[in-house]
């Protein structure tokens, strides 16, 4: 996809309104939907973390993501005694008890594993140098720091609320059976962005959206 046709897919009609889409997929939801949820459901019981493991796209983004972290998961080799408590504990089923750094796209820093080792110091979340550990409590410090400082810039830079008015959702609700507004396995319709903004300041002005 080009950077022009990201663009055209971005304010595409149909992505404008993707969560009233999400809301009526499952609102309306047809027997296969019900159906394939219900056996994600049981894989997930019995898998664990089966969705987010081996289907979600933003599970992969992310687990790619970690591997550009500074801080792993790091094991002392000579103070392990290999009782494997690590490993049973990790829901990802990593063999920490093998390896002195966890490099797998799959570990998300859960800190079961240095929680459950007997042996203090032999697990710890570090960087390369394994000068700076983080327990705990300063793993979840730093996230909390990290999520509300990007939340508050992305107030102060205007970019917490979507730039979707009241009335422009009522314009997309009155519409959105018209082809503009579907998709064939993922491929929206051709549209063209200035005739549709016509339509939609047309409809404004004729006061065709009202509360």
């Amino acid at each position: 996809m080009t950077p022009g046709d990201l663009e055209l897919f971005i304010y595409s009609p149909y992505n404008r309104i993707a969560d009233i889409k999400m809301l009526k997929f499952f609102s309306e939801m047809s027997s296969l939907t019900f159906w394939v949820l219900v056996l994600l459901i049981l894989f997930s019981v019995l898998i664990p973390f089966f969705w987010c493991r081996y289907l979600c796209p933003y599970g992969a983004l992310l687990g790619a993501l970690s591997w550009l972290s500074p801080f792993k998961i790091r094991r002392n080799e000579k103070s392990c005694i290999d009782c494997m408590k690590c490993s049973k504990v990790c829901p990802a089923g990593i063999h920490v008890h093998q390896k002195n750094t966890i490099w797998s796209d799959e570990c998300h820093a859960c800190l079961n594993c240095v929680h459950v080792c007997p042996v203090k110091d032999t697990l710890f979340l570090s960087e390369r140098f394994r000068k700076l550990k983080l327990t705990g409590k300063s793993y979840a410090l730093a996230v909390i720091i990290i999520f509300l400082a990007g939340s508050f810039l992305a107030r102060q830079f205007g970019y917490w609320h979507n730039s979707i008015s009241h009335e422009e959702y009522l314009y997309h609700i009155r519409h959105l059976e018209e082809p503009a507004y579907q998709h064939n396995q993922g491929e929206v319709p051709d549209y063209d962005p200035e005739i549709w903004k016509n339509n939609l300041n047309e409809a404004q002005n004729k006061k065709e959206i009202s509360p």
